[in-house]
């Protein structure tokens, strides 16, 4: 037979001090962990933002540079002035404005230099060459625009890439 034994009320029911430490801890590790990558997801979407805006800017200078008129033209704006055979830039450095320019002036998310419409912090350069020396008939033209991050100071950016061509009509594409 089973004989039913009576427990006493001291320790039965619920936790130790040691339990509770170790579980007071466990949390806070876990929560610390949890800010930290909170932290790490908000730098990643302002770097994911900026690369998208970098590449807004560069479509929108790629699209201008598309519709001026063929360098050969006498009429032709300094900004498709061809600069020569093809050169190949640092990776990461700013390409130069085909009339030799320097280092541009930064501009805001919309393109512009006014600090009314935000925070000058993109850098916007291109440069138009002959990628083939032996055939003038096609151009390249590059668009670069950059940012330097605040955290280490390295710039990061984007920079694409046409070519336009004329026939033997006088006819231009891309």
């Amino acid at each position: 037979m089973h004989t039913a034994r009576r427990r006493s009320g001291r320790g039965t029911h619920g936790f130790t001090l040691l339990e509770v430490v170790f579980a007071s801890a466990l949390l806070g590790f876990a929560l610390l962990a949890l800010f930290a990558l909170h932290n790490v997801a908000i730098r990643n979407n302002r770097h994911a933002a900026r690369i998208t805006t970098c590449a807004m800017l560069a479509q929108q200078q790629m699209e201008y540079l598309l519709g001026l008129p063929w360098p050969a033209d006498q009429a032709a704006p300094t900004d498709l002035n061809v600069v020569g055979p093809d050169t190949n830039p640092i990776p990461n450095g700013f390409l130069y404005y085909p009339n030799g320019g320097v280092k541009p002036s930064p501009i805001n998310a919309k393109g512009t230099t006014d600090p009314k419409d935000g925070a000058r912090r993109y850098y916007r350069t291109w440069t138009v060459s002959y990628p083939f020396s032996s055939d003038t008939r096609v151009i390249r033209i590059q668009v670069r625009v950059i940012f330097y991050d605040e955290a280490n100071g390295k710039p990061h950016g984007v920079t694409i890439s046409s070519f336009r061509y004329v026939d033997s009509n006088g006819y231009t594409g891309t």
